[in-house]
């Protein structure tokens, strides 16, 4: 197995595929919704509850979890398997990083619709149906938005995350020409054929990833819709507010020199 490769948990731990209905038959995958992990032992199994509740209440049988633990060492992937015999596990042998994560998720998923979702719920998944309303007109990427004159903010995020963001943000829209104001909200969700699309060509593993995308279904001709979604900040954020922003513009300047 190489260093980048991903396992797949097997037996009792992974749905079966094609997903099936109650009468034993072949249904479409209605919806996948991924999550990736990165020591997220605390809340994962409170997560997976919550996310499954909704998806039993919205979509009976026609659903898949998809967790993608990013090379944890606190027993995330082991309490994550253990969660629910209809979530699926895929393993990253190390932290290669939250794009990463998510890149492999997308790619194994079956679901004509594709969420991601962070791990701490910090927007509510029951958020998923405004984001499935857009879709509804006509769009092909919807992206969660935090920020603006009608934001759901309950809870923000300390001041120097807010500073980051939105410098990150600023950064990489004049550098794009991109009018998204919200590049980086965790919660997105694509279609069947727009996450083929962008995850087989998308390159970086880390936390630009989320802009990457947007070009990416930008230059694809993807319909893109933003979202205002409601958000609280969650205590135990992984983003470390020097190196992680020094390689994000990084990655920015890369995209913009098409080193990637």
């Amino acid at each position: 197995m190489s260093p980048d490769s991903i396992s797949e948990s097997k037996g009792d731990l992974t749905t079966a595929h094609p997903v099936r209905g109650s009468d034993g038959r072949a249904v479409p995958c209605r919806i996948s919704v991924i999550i990736p992990c990165y020591q997220e032992v605390a809340r994962i199994q409170d997560t997976l509850r919550t996310v499954v509740r909704y998806l039993e209440e919205s979509y009976t049988q026609s659903w898949e979890v998809i967790v993608v633990d990013d090379g944890s060492t606190d027993g995330t992937a082991e309490v994550a398997s253990r969660a629910d015999a209809r979530v699926r596990l895929l393993r990253l042998p190390r932290n290669r990083g939250k794009g990463a994560a998510v890149r492999a998720g997308m790619l194994a998923a079956e679901g004509g619709l594709r969420l991601m979702t962070d791990a701490d719920l910090a927007t509510p998944i029951e958020e998923a149906t405004r984001l499935i309303g857009e879709m509804g007109c006509g769009a092909e990427v919807v992206i969660g938005r935090r920020t603006g004159p009608r934001s759901r903010v309950r809870l923000r995020q300390p001041w120097y995350r807010q500073i980051m963001g939105k410098v990150f943000n600023l950064a990489g829209r004049l550098m794009f020409n991109v009018r998204y104001q919200d590049t980086q909200c965790g919660f997105k969700l694509f279609t069947e054929q727009a996450a083929e699309a962008i995850f087989r060509r998308a390159r970086i593993d880390r936390f630009a990833f989320d802009f990457e995308c947007i070009l990416l279904a930008r230059q694809l001709g993807f319909k893109i819709a933003e979202c205002y979604v409601l958000w609280e900040h969650r205590e135990g954020s992984r983003v470390r507010l020097f190196a992680d922003s020094t390689s994000m513009f990084i990655s920015l300047i890369k995209l913009r020199l098409g080193l990637h």
